[in-house]
């Protein structure tokens, strides 16, 4: 896995040099509800699809702190870029829970773009060599793009469903889309219901029980586990969607006024800005010290603890807070200016819909509770919950 944060920087200096496209294609990708393939290639050729990928198959395969830098630049520059950006590039870490063999096979075309659900949303029906797999499942962020769509599914024996669950992966052709992304904030992401009927998936690619399961191959990138990597996601998203509120409401507030004093030089607006500031600012700040810890125990092959994960869990949420205070405060000070199409109605919009996610709700900061109340002896967690360890 590569800490180098000169890696990092290079991927964020192209990222940064392209936010230019991202902000003049946003409207176009919003009423179209799909990113652009302009902006796609953008975001593949600057590096940013490849950064979590192994160096072997031409990725970059960054680590938790240049992977959420990453992620924040990108998603400062255009909250969809930035949510599909996440999307895929941690997604693709259930790769590593299938042989390398097979792995080496979706990576022979270049770095995938993976899309998906791994919530049960279908059966898998045990057959010689693999599974039948049917269902429906929801929020494929991306799936537009993708390659490759991966879903979970209750594995059936014998006609009678079982409580065994299994993730896989299937080519892309092998997948309906329903087509109703019809939503307030996130259009561009295109993240449409999908379907899949009687499709045959091979046994090489089942990714088992990946909430139970052992990553098989990747050495020390695959230590986070897929909470951490999904955690990495939502926070570094939140962060750059809220920095990206402060900027525009300042760039507003700073303008010269028609009808007397700037913005700017309202004291009650400034109190309320400052406080803004020191809300996500001490948010960024939560999420690096906590993730310099975790890549200090990755760097000697250890994995994070359940308290470190659990204090990167508890951030995302409280990430997810602070985003979505802020973008209302930029949306009630920008008055008319915000209601109107714009950046300042887009970025809105945007943090509104991001912090409806399930991961992001307050009924997780329960999860967190116990183990900061010193009440999770000998719980783990597995990707959004803590549970019984061996459970």
């Amino acid at each position: 896995m590569n800490t180098d944060p000169r890696t990092a920087d290079a991927i964020v200096s192209r990222v940064q040099e392209i936010s230019p496209l991202l902000e003049s294609q946003a409207a176009a990708n919003d009423a179209a509800g799909r990113l652009s393939d302009e902006t796609v290639e953008a975001l593949r050729d600057s590096g940013v699809l490849g950064m979590r990928a192994p160096e072997e198959y031409g990725g970059a395969n960054l680590g938790p702190l240049g992977t959420l830098r990453v992620l924040e630049a990108v998603s400062y520059g255009d909250a969809s870029a930035g949510w599909v950006s996440a999307a895929t590039t941690i997604m693709a870490n259930v790769l590593h829970f299938l042989d390398e063999e097979t792995a080496s096979k979706i990576y022979a075309d270049g770095v995938p773009f993976l899309a998906g659900q791994l919530a049960p949303g279908g059966t898998a029906e045990k057959v010689e060599g693999g599974y039948r797999v049917s269902g429906r499942w929801s929020y494929g962020s991306g799936i537009v793009h993708a390659n490759w769509v991966c879903g979970a599914a209750h594995v059936v024996r014998g006609g009678e469903r079982s409580n065994e669950m299994i993730g896989f992966l299937v080519p892309k052709d092998q997948v309906e889309l329903a087509g109703n992304w019809d939503v307030v904030g996130l259009r561009p992401t295109g993240s449409f219901d999908y379907t899949i009927t009687d499709a045959h998936v091979p046994e090489a690619f089942s990714l088992g029980d990946f909430k139970t399961g052992t990553m098989r191959w990747g050495g020390d990138a695959t230590l986070p586990g897929l909470t951490g990597w999904f955690n990495v996601a939502q926070s570094s998203w939140g962060l750059g969607v809220g920095r990206r509120a402060l900027d525009e409401i300042a760039a507003f507030a700073r303008r010269p006024a028609k009808r007397g004093v700037r913005l700017a030089d309202s004291e009650p607006f400034m109190r309320e800005y400052a406080f803004a500031e020191a809300q996500l600012r001490s948010a960024r700040a939560w999420i690096v010290e906590t993730w310099s810890g975790i890549e200090a125990r990755l760097a000697d092959g250890e994995p994070p603890t359940t308290r470190q994960l659990t204090l990167v869990r508890t951030g995302s949420i409280y990430v997810s807070d602070v985003y979505r205070d802020i973008a209302t405060f930029a949306f009630r000070q920008g008055g008319g200016t915000a209601l109107r199409e714009g950046p300042l109605q887009r970025v809105f919009r945007n943090a509104i819909s991001g912090g409806q996610a399930i991961q992001v709700s307050h009924q997780m900061y329960d999860h967190c509770a116990r183990d900061l109340l010193g009440e999770a002896d000998g719980m783990s967690w597995r990707i959004h919950e803590l549970v019984r360890s061996g459970a």
